[in-house]
């Protein structure tokens, strides 16, 4: 996931779907690492909700939402963490999800519109 000249000091938003497909999934745990050799630790910069209590257990067909929040500090800074999902499902290894940040300094959107303080194209 990357979060692309997010505006500093507002946050931005993207949902992670985690999904049962053949046998139940056992969400043990949800957390951040950060394992990027000479990464300081960006944690106060991201963020998540999930739309369940954890510890959880999906069902063949049943998801989960996990909502990303990036709320950069510095302009032109970079972050990056790791979000680590802890599948404690038999034989069944643990899920890494990389997530990347760019922040861009208030104002700087031009001439890109911010939506939810991104800069985007979109509308």
């Amino acid at each position: 996931m990357f979060f692309q000249d997010t505006v500093v000091d507002t946050t931005a938003w993207m949902t992670l779907t985690l999904t049962a497909a053949d046998a139940p999934v056992s969400i043990e745990s949800i957390e951040w690492t950060y394992n990027q050799p000479g990464f300081p630790s960006w944690e106060p910069q991201y963020g998540f909700v999930a739309d369940r209590p954890v510890p959880a257990t999906l069902l063949p067909g049943e998801s989960m939402d996990i909502e990303i929040s990036f709320t950069p500090e510095e302009a032109y800074s970079f972050a990056a963490a790791n979000l680590l999902v802890t599948n404690s499902s038999l034989n069944e290894a643990e899920l890494n999800y990389w997530i990347d940040g760019s922040a861009a300094p208030a104002g700087s959107c031009d001439p890109l519109a911010s939506c939810a303080g991104v800069c985007t194209d979109l509308d």
